[in-house]
């Protein structure tokens, strides 16, 4: 993100959050002077609550996650109360100059919009912990007519803080209601801190995938954010899952594509050119890469399957406008030639456990063969 559009983004935050506290202070009006005080000292206290993670010592994984949970959780607070509490001031305004009458009055909006936002945020919460199960259909003519393969795409676990182990358990439990022949987890295992990760083992259930041909997982850019060589240290000692590191696997009648995610380069390395992998041959093959920026890549190869995650499909309105813009295709299931890309919304969340607007998925792509004996 450039420089400039993350200060204005922070910049409005503040704006937004600063609207909240003037709005509840007058809620406060006939109150004592340290009643609004109280509510200025208490607003900034969860504007910054985020940069407290680096406080406290890291070992201290319940205060941590406790924090993390309060600062996550009031970003999309700031986000509905605000829009709320703003178009319930301007229709109040228009309604004073067009009616010469005050329709309500400011405890009452504050009231209304508190109340529209915690509903919204305990809907988005239901729909964050219940995943769904969504399938695409592929065909091939690499594979014998008749015969069905599936493979199982996830992403974006995040796993720490907020994702547990327990939410981790419950996306092995769905894969494993299938007859699952691949099993392809598409980067960011973590969320951004390891310790959680380390202590709890958050990751272990994914051991107990079964998945004939393996588990194999690649680098998200949330992987690099604390120390990239424990955790894949600590992925590569999960016992049946492999990590692909900008390398190539052939497992039965797959060729599986693992890229490392292209944030590689902030961290002084160069992921490998798609070129370098060569052009496919007679075996299924699938190109598994965290972002869906080159989704183009795996269509110039030759690919049959181009697997992506990384947007979260936005996670919280509005923000997939935004990724409808930024990425060729952000979510879902698209054809590019004889190339098939699906992007997952993913199964975990960043920051807070909430989805307003996307769902929390598991993937399940059947490949059924089209070729005469």
């Amino acid at each position: 993100m450039k420089p400039a559009l993350f200060l204005l983004i922070v910049a409005l935050y503040l704006v937004a959050s600063g609207y909240i506290a003037a709005r509840v202070c007058r809620v406060f009006k006939y109150r004592p002077k340290s009643w609004r005080i109280s509510v200025w000292v208490i607003v900034a206290l969860l504007d910054v609550s985020f940069l407290l993670l680096r406080l406290f010592s890291q070992d201290c994984v319940w205060l941590n996650r406790v924090i993390y949970i309060v600062s996550t959780t009031w970003m999309p607070i700031v986000l509905y109360g605000s829009l709320l509490l703003v178009v319930m001031d301007i229709v109040r305004h228009i309604l004073i100059v067009t009616r010469g009458e005050i329709p309500y009055h400011t405890p009452w909006s504050v009231k209304c919009a508190g109340v529209v936002t915690a509903l919204l945020l305990l809907w988005g919460h239901i729909v964050a912990v219940t995943p769904e199960e969504r399938h695409y259909t592929v065909y091939s003519d690499k594979l014998p007519k008749g015969q069905e393969l599936t493979v199982a795409l996830v992403s974006d676990l995040h796993a720490g803080y907020s994702v547990t182990e327990s939410d981790i358990s419950r996306l092995a439990e769905i894969i494993n209601t299938e007859n699952v022949d691949l099993t392809i987890i598409c980067g960011d295992l973590i969320d951004s801190d390891l310790k959680p990760v380390l202590q709890e083992n958050t990751l272990a259930p994914l051991t107990t995938i079964n998945s004939k041909f393996g588990v194999w997982a690649i680098m998200g850019n949330h992987d690099y954010f604390d120390d990239a060589s424990v955790m894949i240290e600590y992925v590569n000692g999960l016992e049946g899952v492999t990590l692909l590191r900008d390398s190539v696997a052939e497992v039965g009648p797959f060729r599986v594509i693992g890229r490392d995610d292209v944030s590689i380069s902030r961290f002084g390395a160069v992921r490998r050119d798609i070129e370098s992998f060569g052009q496919v041959d007679s075996l299924f093959t699938i190109v598994a890469d965290h972002q869906p920026s080159a989704i183009r890549d795996a269509v110039n190869i030759g690919a049959d399957l181009s697997l992506s995650g990384h947007t979260h499909a936005g996670q919280i309105w509005p923000m997939g406008l935004f990724t409808k813009r930024i990425y060729e295709l952000d979510y879902g299931c698209g054809c590019y030639g004889e190339t098939t890309v699906i992007v997952t919304s993913g199964f975990g969340t960043w920051g807070p456990k909430v989805r307003l607007g996307s769902p929390s998925e598991v993937v399940f792509v059947d490949i059924k063969g089209t070729r005469k004996s």
